[in-house]
């Protein structure tokens, strides 16, 4: 059997000299890839080679490489050769000898452990593609985890900061002067100096591999934000190891590709082939699996040219445009080694490749790198599973893709029982489709619906983004005109923008449309218009593209006499009109017209009709309209004399807003781009819950509200009022929350009324909906999110480090012995344990802690004296006291509940011999009056909800906490109360004696935001602010006080006078301490 060679390198941390910063997961990454090795080929076929951290030398690595990877003479020619590599990338200027190949005049580069001293170099890729070349096996397999980029600044989509951690990125010398050609490896003696040609530019050495990299040139590659490891490596061993049979290389970067956007959306995976090596290789062996679509290539009169584009699942946006590239095979010549080219320009049914050098005449391509449209997860026993996998190697369409893994992304479950196979919509639990029974034929049935789901979305998703959003007045000088008749005047009204919203009384089920098409003087265009409608149906509302053709003289009315229908038993829904224009008519038979599914019924047909209507020269000049028609049916006004009641939602009358109230459910956009569907995926990652306006229990309730049509602002002297009639319970806190601008926003709280048995809430500003403001219509909307407390919170427990995650174990009896050396963390007046625990994995790895517990604690429902005094009491129970004592790491108000266990609960005297505070308030906070208890908590759980990363879990005591502060009693809860600069508290605490000896020695870490500049996306941090500021009015502190935005800089470094203490202050804010090197580094510096 054929065997696997492996050189698996991670650095962590890099030489203290070379002033690159470390990272989290890469260890983990190393040992993770090699456990799946031996758990998939078995220990006796694996042959690893691993260097870690400072074994990672450029010297050392050059040695293990050659040793173990070309010149060892284990290695036979079928055998299987993988470099593997997570840590740092970066770039660096490359010799003026490889001009030829990189014309952008730079080495991309990996940096090892001492690249950076003095005299070091990085790993360049001409470096790697020069050992590459020389090993002997027919198989070899690269894969990055790195950045490959030289800029760190792009913006991310904004939902993601809130999921993501840090970027592996090490910037490039600023006093990079490039290399000699001597300084680059030579392997054996041989090097790039004996590889030049007469113009004394080097020849690159033959090669054949394929390589998988985290990310494109431009992009940066991150680490988990939950788990010290690489987010690619740890999704690419997640899709390695969820069973799929014979996975080749294609399909695992079709399921990589599908991960990584989900969750980092400008984290782009990368394919790059060699030589002749076939990507539909089952991974990591020399089997070919069965592979996609073959199209024809055709090089003439100078051009070389594909037979498929956009409407194939091209996208010619940026990033996907060099992300895709073509296989070429000559059908001829079998032997002949495939060629690799990158796509230039996007049509509508057919693409230019870069003019490489063929033969004029007709080849064979294959696509590289295509993104899926559709995504669904197979729930189903193993044999099913290997079973439906043949079947959909032979039926399923080219951008469908299929995971095996519940963990994995999937837009859609497909779930095989014993007697019944059903297609479902995991984000509303609606049934799609389903079989009556499981047979071989239902498969096959429910593989076409599969495939006709992804027609839809394929369709919904083509947009030309080479050409601007005004192209089709100024380039093609065309007006769409879209008009719905007004049964109550009589008359036709134009309607405005992209996104229109139509009103159904109760006595019409439908509304008349039509669209009127006019272009100006010249030859005129060719036009095609499509119907999405919400059960999945595309309908062709004009005829073949070759004779639709609009000229001034001639101008097009698609829908006359068509009316939109409402589906029977639905509130709201949303259909798509899409106009595709262009110069040359293109393939529209590729547009596969469907009826749509009529019920999730049990027969094999695909749906009743929902009918409108009554019963080779590289285009780039083509553009796509979209028109998003959102259909409601239950809706009132709100204004100065009238309030807006449904369900449990009451909107008060206003006297300074006009406007349209509806809801809707947070579902009716799970197939669309809107926000609404982004704040639907964050409640569901956190746990939380959203709150059914209805007063019927529905597993697809209205949770959406709108205010639509919008005239006059609200305001903290006119908010708009709101009652909620949701029985209030002391275990929940329920905010009005949305998002604009790609920022999560708190709007308000629910304050209970417990003898009324509702929630009301104030909201003084509503953010407006983005995309309705670029129609010229003023729009908001929100949904209500309830966060359930959990009870019975108080623990102390141990935090184990395995396989690279946090994870707790419970205690029971005496776990801290004399000689041992133990940390306790204790987190703040947001969050958990969780985040802290996961950012001190390095106390046991590198600073001989024998143990590491987590006290967890109910945060602002119960006194701080109580909390210390639980706190005491467990860690007693733990063994904890004068002679087995403990160092403690805290955050925030975690700080104050440590201060006050040492400085005043009788017997802890000598318990703790270090207490490390991070952002605690030790003189107080800005709260203490109604208003700014509101201000506070809408400024740091907006701040959490952005940046707060795995502190998400518990902001609900916050919102429970705040909550009763407004409510009908109008009194601040015990902890937020304590808090108060001016509280009885802080005077036990700071002014009266201490009942103990203080001999523990503090250290304070304090953040200010005023210094902050946010190495990564800082437009995200403004707009965070910028959102904070309009809410509360102004911020908690001053422009000119120093502060972590949630507590003021004097307030964390003030102590009663004769404790002995550090006090240091870093740029940041009250969410990040333990995200940022600088704070971090000082902390190692003193445990």
């Amino acid at each position: 059997m054929p065997r696997i060679f492996a050189l698996l390198t991670g650095i962590k941390d890099y030489h203290p000299q070379s002033g690159v910063s470390g990272l989290s997961g890469c260890v983990n990454d190393v040992n993770n890839m090699e456990a799946m090795l031996v758990k998939k080929f078995g220990a006796a076929n694996v042959a690893v080679k691993k260097l870690l951290n400072e074994q990672a030398t450029r010297e050392a690595f050059r040695d293990s490489f050659v040793s173990h990877l070309i010149n060892n003479p284990a290695i036979q020619p079928d055998d299987t050769v993988l470099f593997y590599y997570s840590g740092h990338g970066s770039f660096s200027k490359s010799n003026a000898a490889f001009s030829t190949w990189d014309s952008e005049g730079r080495d991309e580069t990996l940096v090892l452990y001492d690249s950076r001293c003095a005299g070091g170099f990085d790993l360049a890729d001409k470096e790697l593609r020069l050992l590459l070349s020389r090993i002997r096996a027919t198989s070899i397999i690269v894969i990055v985890d790195a950045c490959h980029s030289g800029s760190i600044t792009r913006n991310i989509n904004d939902l993601d900061v809130i999921l993501l951690g840090k970027a592996k990125h090490a910037p490039a010398r600023s006093n990079d002067a490039g290399r000699n050609l001597a300084d680059y490896f030579t392997v054996n003696n041989e090097g790039y100096e004996q590889l030049l040609d007469e113009n004394n530019k080097a020849r690159l050495p033959e090669l054949r591999c394929i390589t998988l990299s985290a990310c494109d040139r431009t992009e940066v590659a991150y680490e988990s934000s939950y788990s010290p490891e690489g987010m690619f490596t740890s999704m690419m061993l997640e899709a390695l190891n969820a069973g799929v049979v014979n996975l080749s290389y294609s399909q695992l970067y079709e399921q990589l590709y599908t991960l990584l956007k989900r969750r980092a959306r400008q984290q782009t995976p990368q394919l790059q082939v060699s030589g002749n090596f076939n990507v539909n290789t089952v991974v990591f062996e020399n089997t070919v699996a069965a592979g996609n679509g073959i199209y024809q290539v055709v090089k003439e009169n100078g051009k070389v040219t594909i037979n498929c584009g956009a409407l194939h699942g091209m996208k010619n946006d940026r990033q996907s445009v060099k992300s895709m590239a073509v296989s070429i095979t000559d059908k001829d010549d079998p032997a002949a080694a495939p060629r690799l080219a990158k796509i230039t320009a996007v049509g509508l049914d057919n693409a230019e490749l870069e003019n490489i050098t063929l033969t004029p005449k007709i080849y064979q391509g294959t696509l590289l790198n295509l993104p899926p449209a559709v995504c669904i997860y197979v729930n189903a026993d193993a044999a099913t599973q290997q079973a439906w996998q043949q079947l959909a190697e032979k039926e399923k369409e080219e951008t469908l893709a299929f995971v095996y893994s519940k963990d994995q992304y999937h837009d859609y479950e497909l779930k095989v029982h014993a007697n019944r196979v059903s297609l479902t919509e995991p984000a509303t639990g609606k049934v799609i489709k389903q079989t009556d029974n499981a047979s071989p034929q239902a498969l096959v049935y429910i593989l076409a619906c599969c495939n006709k789901i992804n027609d839809w979305h394929l369709l919904q998703a083509l947009h030309n983004y080479a050409m601007p959003e005004d192209s089709l007045s100024q380039v093609f000088n065309t007006e769409m005109n879209i008009e719905l008749f007004n049964r109550e005047k009589q008359e036709w009204e134009l309607q405005k923008g992209n996104e229109l919203v139509v009103y159904l009384d109760e006595q019409n089920n439908d509304i008349p449309i039509n669209m009127h098409l006019t272009t100006g003087p010249g030859t005129g265009w060719y036009c095609g218009v499509y119907y999405l409608n919400s059960r999945f149906g595309i309908e062709v509302c004009t005829n073949p593209v070759n004779e639709s053709k609009l000229t001034s003289n001639e101008p097009m009315n698609p829908l006359e006499g068509a009316s939109i229908t409402m589906d029977d038993g639905v509130d709201e829904m949303t259909d798509y009109l899409k106009l595709v224009i262009g110069r040359e008519p293109f393939k529209d038979f590729l547009i596969n017209e469907f009826d749509g599914f009529e019920k999730s019924n049990n027969e094999y047909g695909l749906g009743k009709k929902k009918s409108l209507r009554r019963a080779v020269k590289i285009d780039q000049s083509w553009f796509v309209k979209t028109i998003a028609i959102r259909i409601v049916r239950r809706s009132g006004a709100i204004d100065s004399d009238t309030s807006f009641n449904l369900g449990k939602l009451t909107m008060h009358q206003n006297n300074a807003l006009n406007g349209r109230a509806s809801v809707s459910s947070i579902t009716a956009h799970a197939k669309s781009v809107h926000p609404a569907e982004q704040l639907r995926q964050f409640v569901a990652e956190n746990g939380y819950e959203l709150v059914n306006l209805e007063t019927t229990r529905s597993a697809n309730g209205a949770s959406v509200v709108w205010v639509d049509k919008l005239q006059g602002d609200v305001s903290k002297q006119e908010p708009l009022m709101i009652t909620l009639a949701e029985i209030p319970a002391d275990d929940q806190g329920i905010a009005a929350i949305t998002m604009e601008d790609g920022v999560i926003q708190l709007i308000g709280f629910g304050s209970p009324d417990k003898e009324a048995g509702n929630y009301s809430f104030e909201i003084p500003v509503l953010p407006e909906d983005q995309q309705r403001k670029k129609n010229l219509v003023r729009a908001a909307w929100f949904c209500f999110v309830k966060v359930v407390l959990k009870k019975d919170l108080s623990m102390l427990r141990k935090v184990i480090y395995e396989n690279g995650r946090v994870d707790y174990k419970n205690i029971s009896g005496t776990v801290v012995n004399p000689g041992m050396k133990v940390a306790v963390c204790i987190h703040g007046i947001i969050g958990n344990t969780k985040g802290m625990a996961a950012s001190m994995e390095f106390l046991q790895a590198e600073r001989q802690y024998d143990l590491i517990l987590a006290f967890d604690y109910e945060n602002l429902n119960a006194k701080i004296e109580d909390i210390a005094l639980t706190f005491k009491t467990m860690l007693a129970n733990a063994g904890v006291s004068s002679t087995t004592p403990v160092d403690i790491i805290s955050h925030s108000m975690g700080g104050l509940i440590s201060r006050y266990m040492i400085e005043h609960i009788k017997g802890t005297e000598g318990w703790v011999n270090r207490l490390f505070m991070f952002g605690t308030p030790n003189a107080g906070s800005v709260l203490g009056s109604i208003p700014k208890i509101r201000d506070w908590t809408v400024t740091v759980l907006t701040l959490a909800c952005n940046f707060g990363g795995a502190a998400l879990g518990a902001v609900g005591p916050v919102l429970s906490a705040a909550g009763k502060a407004l409510g009908a009693t109008k009194v601040a809860t015990n902890s937020l109360a304590q808090m108060a600069i001016d509280s009885s508290f802080y005077d036990e605490l700071n002014n009266k004696p201490d009942v103990n000896t203080v001999t523990t020695k503090y250290h304070i870490i304090a953040g200010n935001v005023l210094e902050f500049k946010p190495a990564e996306d800082s437009g995200r941090f403004e707009k965070v602010m910028e959102k904070i500021k309009r809410q509360v009015g102004e911020m908690l502190y001053s422009a000119d006080t120093k502060n972590d935005i949630a507590v003021g800089v004097d307030s964390i470094l003030t102590l009663p006078q004769g404790i002995s203490v550090t006090k240091q202050t870093f740029p940041g804010h009250h969410m990040n301490y333990f995200d940022l090197a600088a704070p971090m580094n000082y902390f190692k510096t003193l445990v």
